[in-house]
């Protein structure tokens, strides 16, 4: 497991977002929606998801969430990928 996540979900979500949408890390709040308020498209999602993924070792489950969302990931918030992050820790132990 990661410092990064062995300190919080919040923390490795932070860092991938920050990093792959050039923020910085007092832009970066929970309740935040990736599309709506930081103008993340598609492909950049998929980065963020993956970036996540190489920081913390887990295998995120981006289907699930897609599926709590309806299909749509222009829905996700920083909340929700923490949640992800969370599961899939969870999962792993």
């Amino acid at each position: 497991m990661s410092a990064a996540l062995a300190l919080c979900p919040f923390v490795a979500v932070r860092s991938a977002v920050c990093d792959e949408l050039g923020l910085i890390e007092d832009e970066v709040f929970l309740e935040c929606s990736l599309v709506d308020d930081y103008g993340a498209h598609g492909e950049e999602l998929v980065d963020i998801l993956r970036a996540v993924e190489r920081s913390t070792g887990l295998l995120l489950d981006p289907g699930g969430l897609r599926r709590r969302l309806r299909g749509s990931l222009a829905l996700v918030t920083i909340g929700d990928l923490v949640e992800l992050v969370t599961a899939a820790a969870a999962r792993r132990h």
